[in-house]
């Protein structure tokens, strides 16, 4: 397996004094590190594998907050304008939604003040924080399972996993692998398989991938159908009414569905009532238990789903 980082690509994007501090950190850490968090008034934090520690103007890495570089108003006010290229009123749709994706697949969090209308959040102002979130290719982690299970043909697969455990890294990789052999539509709601900038995914999504970035899941999936005559549809975190309605359409219509869900056992997926119609009605082959912590990204359990069985699961 392969880590591609993206952290060289997002130094541009902090002020002068926070930039010249991450161009010094070692490689092993900058390999390391998965999220930087900027706070007015607090220190610049470097989050990796969960620990949050801190810059210092020298690029060291500590545990003492007394010792590190400082966050400060104008520190924000660059970085927002930088990841915004500009041109904040541009971006208005991402604001809304709490982030924007930046080169090389990289996804800028923004806490602020909500700017409300029609009880819907328009707009963010007064940024108060930024969370830089690494994007990174894990190239090779879904191999196993591409090899064992889409030897033949193309099946419907169920990814599921407790927060953390890597599901959209390795749904990432393993769309890479599916999209060599098979027409894919990837519905790209929060930007994190393809990670589009610009118009031009900054993941490797294999050759015959189509993106509908940004569209809501429900939406993206019809259109899909309709324009793009897939023979998978991949998208990430499914769950909800409309999510579950769209894909019974997907079903009906022959092609089959990569996912993701949130389920750290069989026991808990089984107990999501539109995940279990969905199974009822044989929208995947097969479901596979991503593990975490210690067993982070590797595949502890795969489950055959027989079509229409009992899925009263009380394991």
């Amino acid at each position: 397996m392969k880590m591609i980082s993206s952290f060289d690509k997002i130094t541009d994007y902090f002020s002068p004094v926070i930039k010249q501090a991450l161009i010094k950190i070692n490689e092993k850490d900058k390999k390391d590190t998965h999220e930087i968090r900027l706070r007015i008034g607090r220190p610049v934090c470097i989050v990796s594998f969960g620990q949050e520690r801190f810059l210092t103007t020298d690029g060291d890495i500590t545990n003492d907050s007394h010792l590190a570089l400082i966050v400060n108003q104008k520190d924000i006010e660059h970085s927002f304008k930088a990841v915004c290229d500009y041109s904040i009123h541009s971006f208005s749709r991402e604001l809304s939604q709490g982030f924007i994706t930046i080169m090389g697949g990289n996804r800028v969090g923004i806490a602020g003040s909500a700017v409300v209308k029609e009880q819907r959040v328009d707009t963010v102002k007064y940024i108060n924080g930024l969370n830089f979130r690494i994007s990174g290719q894990v190239i090779g982690c879904a191999e196993n399972i591409f090899n064992k299970l889409f030897t033949q043909s193309s099946i419907g697969l169920l990814i599921a996993g407790s927060p953390g455990s890597g599901k959209t890294t390795f749904l990432k990789d393993l769309c890479r692998l599916v999209a060599k052999r098979w027409r894919v539509s990837i519905i790209d709601e929060r930007g994190e398989i393809a990670a589009i900038h610009r118009g031009e995914p900054q993941n490797d999504i294999g050759n015959k991938s189509d993106v509908f970035d940004g569209y809501p899941k429900a939406e993206g999936i019809e259109t899909a159908i309709r324009v793009m005559n897939p023979e998978l549809i991949i998208c990430d975190e499914i769950g909800n009414k409309s999510d579950v309605e769209a894909l019974v359409r997907t079903v009906n219509s022959g092609v089959k569905i990569i996912a993701t869900t949130h389920a750290g056992t069989l026991a808990e997926l089984y107990k999501k009532i539109y995940i279990k119609k969905l199974l009822e009605l044989g929208a995947f082959d097969y479901i596979i238990i991503l593990g975490s912590g210690s067993e982070l990204g590797m595949v502890k359990e795969i489950q055959a789903i027989p079509y229409g069985g009992d899925y009263n699961y009380d394991a």
